[in-house]
Parts: C-alpha cells; structure tokens; sequence
C-alpha cells in the first residue's frame, strides 16, 4: 500500500499527463499555423527526488528524451510545444485560455480527481492546496510561481512607513486563504 506521500505524488503525475494530453494539441495547432508538419513532442510526467542536503521537496514536471548523434546540435533537441507548455501552465501565455483543464474550478477538480486536496482561493480564485510536502498546512498554488502568496492588492496605505521607507502593504501581499465551499473570488 502507497504511503499518503507516494499516492499525492502519483496523483500528481497523473494530474500531469492529463494536463499535457489537453495542452498538446492546441499548441501543435498554434505552430502548425507556420510549419504545417509540426507534430508536438509527447511528454513524460516525471517526478525527481529531492537533494538529500537541500529543501527536500521533490520536483515535478515533464520532459522528453532525444536521441544523441554525433552531429546532433541544440537545435534539434529544441520542442516549441514542450517550450510553450510551461509558459502555458504558469498562465504566461493567455491566448491559450481556451484549454478548459487550466481554468482554475477546472484544474481544482482535475487536482481533486487525483487525490490531491485542491480548493480555490477566496481572494484571488487560483486553485490551492495546504499538502505542500515541506509547508504543510500553508495554502499554495501550483499553477504560478507566487506560490503561497496571493496576487490580489490590498487598498494603498495612506501614508507609507516611515521604517520601510515608501513599501507599503501592497509590495507583500496576503497569504491565500480557501474560500467558503471551494469557490474562489476572482474567477
């Protein structure tokens, strides 16, 4: 039997593939705009243990494998879909909204599905999860670098502080926090 750790880490790797099955062939479509033959490199969910002397969370993501020749250059191993696909996830490229599986009440429930606890924040509306494997309890997003901090802006203080020069509450944020039922704010 899986230990609740392994099966949160199956749970994400499979989140992943499903996640590349619905990316892939709307980026294949984009590029074959302009190299009509392109056909998208098909990615692995892959799952690194963490350093023994680091932070010790694991790293998740998607790779490829290319076969190596002599005369094999950059150039060659170099994927455009693969390339968008996480620019795609880190919501950096928004004309790719249309993916369904990324929307944030989408991509909480495709989380749920595989077991991995997922809400929606009450302020910004990304998905959230407190099963960090190093901060549990604290609510992070998977979807975006911000992590455990929530993107929304908070009303300027009158004056700034003068201890902090001209930081106000703005240049910190707030932390996440799941919203009443799952359903975020902001969608």
């Amino acid at each position: 039997m899986l230990s609740d750790l392994a099966h949160k880490a199956t749970g994400v790797l499979a989140a992943l593939d499903n996640l590349h099955t619905a990316a892939r062939p709307v980026l294949e479509a984009d590029i074959r705009e302009v190299r009509p033959d392109y056909i998208a490199a098909v990615l692995q969910s892959f799952r690194e243990d963490s350093e023994p002397d680091g932070p010790g969370v694991p790293v998740f993501g998607w790779r490829t494998f290319h076969p190596v020749a002599p005369e094999t250059t950059w150039e060659d191993t170099i994927d455009v879909a693969a390339w968008n696909s996480s620019l795609m996830m880190c919501g950096m490229l928004e004309k790719y909204d249309q993916v369904p599986e990324l929307q944030p009440v989408q991509l909480a429930d495709l989380l749920r599905h595989h077991g991995i606890p997922a809400v929606l924040c009450a302020a910004c509306g990304a998905p959230i999860t407190n099963r960090h494997p190093r901060w549990n309890g604290v609510w992070i997003t998977p979807e975006r670098e911000s992590g455990p901090l929530c993107e929304t802006r908070q009303p300027t203080l009158a004056e700034p502080s003068p201890m902090l020069g001209r930081l106000t509450d703005n240049e910190f944020g707030d932390p996440h926090r799941p919203a009443p039922g799952g359903q975020g704010g902001r969608q």
